[in-house]
């Protein structure tokens, strides 16, 4: 089995931009899970900035939103 090597670093977002449609999507999150607000807003920013890290950008951008629409289906975040 391979690995993939992700390297760390820091992500940035505009909280002014982001912020309400992330709480949007945790919210969204919670009536599927069942989970707590706090929990669902970190589970969809290390989404985000997984996607960034993943697209070699240091920074969100509204296609990282894109692509988790595209991928809660997978995860079990849709219904």
């Amino acid at each position: 089995m391979e690995h993939i090597a992700l390297a760390r670093h820091p992500v940035k977002w505009d909280y002014g931009d982001f912020r309400e449609r992330i709480s949007t999507e945790a919210n969204s999150l919670a009536n599927v899970k069942f989970s707590g607000l706090p929990r669902n807003i970190e589970l969809i920013k290390a989404s985000l900035c997984g996607s960034a890290i993943l697209n070699d950008r240091d920074t969100v951008s509204k296609d990282d939103f894109d692509a988790l629409t595209r991928l809660k289906r997978y995860f079990g975040w849709q219904r």
